[in-house]
């Protein structure tokens, strides 16, 4: 008997669908200070991190810079809360950014007086897609020249001879 090979491997399932990466759209302060002052950022995210980007650099207050832009605030935060809602206080409930843990009782920043904290409510929404490369202009091709008889099919090639 002939044995036809066995059927190829089928291939692996496709892949789900890529997540689009996400872009904070924009940041809003809602609370200052390790306070009972509570946010809630609906469908954002709540982030908690110092109110100045530079208060552990220099003692003079005066020279301290408020983190005002989205950028600013992100860069600085240090906290976070997936629900969104919360009092903006270390202690209830925001977890590490680096390790997803509560801090519970101790104090993420140390050397910040607790009323120069802030919390803040981000909005995401999917990044555009890249922008296609700026291609330059390029020259007109010339134009065919329609006075030209088009040309001849190749003709074909001779019959072999039968052995």
């Amino acid at each position: 008997p002939v044995l036809s090979p066995p059927p190829p491997p089928s291939p692996p399932p496709a892949p789900p669908p890529a997540i689009p990466p996400m872009s904070p759209s924009t940041c809003i302060r809602c609370a200052t200070g390790d306070s009972a002052e509570a946010c809630d950022c609906g469908l954002g995210k709540l982030f908690y991190g110092p109110q100045y980007t530079n208060e552990l650099d220099t003692t003079n207050s005066s020279e301290w810079i408020v983190a005002t832009t989205s950028q600013m605030m992100l860069a600085t935060a240090i906290g976070y809360k997936p629900s969104g809602q919360g009092k903006c206080w270390y202690k209830k409930g925001f977890l590490d950014m680096d390790t997803n843990f509560a801090f519970g009782n101790v104090d993420p920043l140390p050397g910040i007086g607790t009323q120069n904290r802030q919390c803040f409510c981000c909005n995401y929404e999917p990044l555009a897609p890249p922008s296609p490369p700026f291609l330059p202009p390029q020259p007109p091709s010339p134009p065919a020249s329609p006075l030209l008889p088009p040309s001849p099919p190749p003709s074909p090639s001779p019959p072999l001879p039968l052995l």
